[in-house]
């Protein structure tokens, strides 16, 4: 009796579940349009529980268990369904932006590979000679061969001949500067084991006459600085050194400056170049002498007047190092005598 009494108060309770269920999802759609109102593809349609028993349940949606009331069932199924279109609606918008920003960063490359230039590739160098380089170790071999070998007459005309041939295909080419020279200077010595050497030299020019107008000239400006020298004041210790051997040398040397008028430029280069003028010419004197052998025009100095002469220059130097120390002990001379020291000013 007392499970007839409980199966019954069940039995009773039927409708009073159905009543409550609906108000519960009518409450529940209410609290959802008040929070916000959902788009029609946003709803989640109403399913019959017993056809949602029978077929095959999603994945991740929950279980009817045991003792769980319809209503409960279906607010937790509700819930399920609405956060697994939460994840989907998701994942499909994290998708969406991915591809975008794959389409943006597209367009601009990375530093590491778009900054660095445009390289084409890089053939290896070939050792393949060009023909003017073939023909000119032809011909280098060639006259080489004719230069060392005894060839016979005939054979060596025939050789010669092409190698010629070989000379006007090189001139006829796009040559380098030194390939030009280099061709040049074998053809050179091919015409020479051929015996065309070609036109002569040009004769030398006689330029004998142009050297001995230099030298007159140069001789003349001897005689002026000597002439110079000579007029040149004196003090009385200079007059006492050149008195030293008895004689007068400015006067000596005046005269015979006088007797050379007249005898040519060799005669004046003679008297200038005499080892006792020192203390008539001086260190100025011998320097303006050096200044004029300097002018003597270089285009003249192979001729033979020069090359007789130009050991004159030689003498002119050791002559000026000589009247350098002889001013330098005329000096020591002086200074002792001013000081009234006889002594020293005669060993100066």
């Amino acid at each position: 009796s007392v499970e007839a009494s409980g199966w019954g108060s069940a039995a009773s309770n039927t409708g009073s579940l159905d009543s409550l269920e609906e108000v519960e999802a009518s409450a529940e759609t209410e609290a959802v349009s008040d929070e916000g109102e959902l788009t029609p593809s946003m709803r989640v349609p109403a399913v019959d529980a017993a056809a949602e028993a029978k077929a095959l349940p999603a994945k991740g949606a929950p279980r009817a268990r045991k003792g769980m009331s319809s209503a409960s069932y279906q607010a937790a199924r509700r819930r399920s369904n609405s956060t697994l279109q939460t994840v989907l609606v998701g994942g499909f918008m994290l998708l969406a932006g991915l591809v975008i920003l794959s389409f943006v960063g597209g367009g601009s490359s990375s530093p590491m590979t778009d900054d660095r230039p445009d390289v084409a590739d890089v053939k290896p160098p070939t050792n393949k000679k060009s023909r003017a380089d073939t023909l000119l170790d032809k011909l280098r071999l060639g006259v080489k061969n004719l230069e060392e070998s005894k060839i016979p007459g005939e054979s060596r005309k025939r050789d010669i001949e092409k190698l010629e041939k070989v000379v006007e295909e090189l001139r006829a080419e796009r040559l380098l500067v030194s390939q030009g020279r280099i061709v040049e200077r074998l053809a050179m010595r091919l015409a020479r084991l051929s015996g065309k050497e070609g036109p002569p030299p040009p004769p030398e020019i006689d330029r004998s006459a142009e050297a001995e107008v230099a030298w007159k000239s140069l001789a003349e400006d001897f005689q002026r600085v000597l002439s110079l020298s000579l007029q040149q004041p004196r003090s009385e210790l200079q007059r006492g050194a050149e008195l030293v051997r008895g004689t007068n040398l400015r006067k000596q040397v005046s005269e015979e400056l006088a007797k050379i008028q007249g005898k040519g430029p060799d005669a004046i280069a003679t008297l200038v170049s005499a080892p006792d003028l020192h203390p008539v010419l001086g260190v100025g004197g011998y320097r303006s002498i050096l200044r004029a052998c300097d002018r003597f025009p270089s285009s003249l100095r192979e001729t033979d007047k020069w090359k007789n002469w130009s050991g004159i220059i030689a003498r002119f130097k050791q002559l000026q190092r000589v009247a350098r120390a002889y001013e330098e002990a005329l000096r020591l001379a002086e200074d002792a005598a001013q000081r009234g020291n006889i002594n020293l000013a005669r060993d100066a």
